[in-house]
């Protein structure tokens, strides 16, 4: 039997959509929350994304975003003897508010089977967060097959957008305390104006392309940090060196494009690294917070820009990006941190279990468990690694990022820093509230080695 949960309706509020996002006037009042049923054989213009979920005699929860209107449909082929429960969550694209649900712990029955999930959000460009619990006969049990088709409004079905596994979707940490939106982080990560990330070699990568997917989701896990970090410095992290690439923030790349020619400013930077957004459209509820940017790659031109910039007297920040990025110039080793990323073929310095995804081994060093885990990325054609068990890289890289920084394991709340992947989701207020504390504390001080892993340690 299938359940359908309702959990009220919700009126949109059109002021704060942009243009492109905003409903029709007939669908201002949305429907309740709910995931329907529908017809297996209904017409589909544009097939869906399959995801292939490993079933084991023990109960795993797997998590995948994807970007949709304000309706998702989604199949799933329960093979005879598992059993699969799926959980529907969904918010703004490009906000940084907690999910919504739409539906929870919906039992799907072991035939194939459709359903149209809608949420009570006024947009037509939403991010959605399925969670499907699956457990399969210990017997050569076959794997759970998700497809998921995203609908935009009016319409049958879209083309996909891009942007599986968003890093926004890890981010959930918008209304946050005042107090922990002020605080100023002391501890060294929050100083680091570049990370230097040395990516060892990756077995079968003949053509470089898993390379550039790691590349790709190191740049998001820190794009991630970068905005939970709400009280950090606006030069944190600014550059990053990866392998032999060197990419700085999106907004100084911007700002080089208006080809400056006054002396360069911290107060220039903070606002080009550093822009606030607010989320409420209330203009006495002081909820500004940063906006999620992206890394650009550094061009030679770039870098010949920024170097001949003149610098306005006392202007710290900047001379440290300059620092960071220049040739002969020498930044002071305690604004630069270094990062090494492995995968290994079973054996991490956290144990030989087949229940880690990976470890933090030591202050610098994380490593990946490739022999029972696949790891997939945003966009990505392969995957890295030989496992029967399909892992998002990012939310990986993000969560091992945060030992990196210094955090141990948040069981609170629905931190990114839970100890499994059963509970681990976002960079929620108790992160940051964490992040902020660590600030009494030195940088990358947590205890390591430290295993995350696929299930709770009670349950495994």
């Amino acid at each position: 039997m299938w359940k359908q949960v309702i959990i009220g309706t919700t009126l949109l509020c059109v002021a704060c959509l942009t243009p492109a996002q905003r409903l029709p006037s007939s669908l201002v009042k949305l429907p309740p929350a709910s995931c329907l049923q529908v017809d297996e054989t209904s017409p589909v213009a544009v097939p869906g994304k399959q995801v292939l979920l490993a079933a084991s005699n023990e109960w795993t929860t797997y998590v995948r975003f994807v970007s949709s209107g304000h309706q998702l449909r989604f199949a799933l082929h329960v093979p005879a003897g598992a059993e699969a429960y799926v959980s529907a969550y969904a918010k703004f694209d490009n906000s940084q508010a907690e999910f919504t649900a739409v539906c929870e712990d919906v039992q799907v029955p072991a035939v194939p089977q459709s359903f149209l999930a809608t949420a009570p959000l006024g947009s037509a460009s939403l991010l959605w967060r399925m969670e499907i619990r699956v457990r399969g006969p210990s017997s050569q049990p076959e794997p759970v097959r998700l497809e998921l088709r995203p609908l935009a409004l009016g319409e049958d079905a879209t083309t996909w957008t891009p942007g599986w596994a968003h890093a926004v979707g890890y981010v959930c940490s918008d209304n946050l305390p005042e107090e922990n939106r002020r605080i100023q982080p002391s501890h060294a990560f929050g100083s680091r104006v570049r990370l230097n990330v040395d990516l060892g070699a990756i077995a079968g990568d003949v053509s470089g392309r898993e390379r550039a997917t790691v590349n790709s989701a190191i740049l998001k896990a820190a794009e991630v940090w970068v905005n939970g970090c709400v009280g950090c410095r606006p030069n944190h992290l600014a550059v990053l060196h990866v392998g032999d690439q060197t990419y700085g923030r999106q907004g100084l790349m911007k700002w080089l494009d208006q080809k400056p020619v006054r002396p360069w400013t911290d107060a220039q930077l903070a606002d080009v690294l550093e822009p606030l957004h607010e989320l409420s459209t209330e203009p006495t509820d002081d909820r500004g917070a940063k906006r999620m940017t992206s890394y650009v790659h550094l061009s030679e031109q770039s870098r010949s820009a920024i170097c001949g910039l003149p610098i306005a007297a006392g202007a710290t920040m900047a001379e440290q990006i300059q620092s960071a990025i220049c040739p002969g110039s020498r930044l002071n080793s305690r604004f630069v941190a270094n990062m090494r990323i492995r995968f290994r073929d079973g054996m991490t310095a956290c144990g030989d279990s087949a229940n880690i995804i990976a470890c933090r081994a030591d202050a610098e060093l994380t490593e990946y468990n490739t022999r029972d885990y696949a790891f997939t990325s945003d966009g990505a054609d392969k995957t890295i690694g030989k496992g029967a068990v399909e892992i998002d890289l990012l939310h990986a890289l993000v969560h091992e990022m945060g030992h990196w920084i210094g955090l141990g394991h948040i069981d609170s709340g629905h931190s990114v820093m839970a100890a499994s992947m059963e509970r681990s989701r976002c960079i929620d207020p108790a992160t940051v509230a964490e992040l902020a504390k660590n600030g009494s504390t030195r940088w990358s001080e947590a205890p390591y080695p430290a295993a995350f892993t696929l299930r709770d340690a009670a349950h495994h």
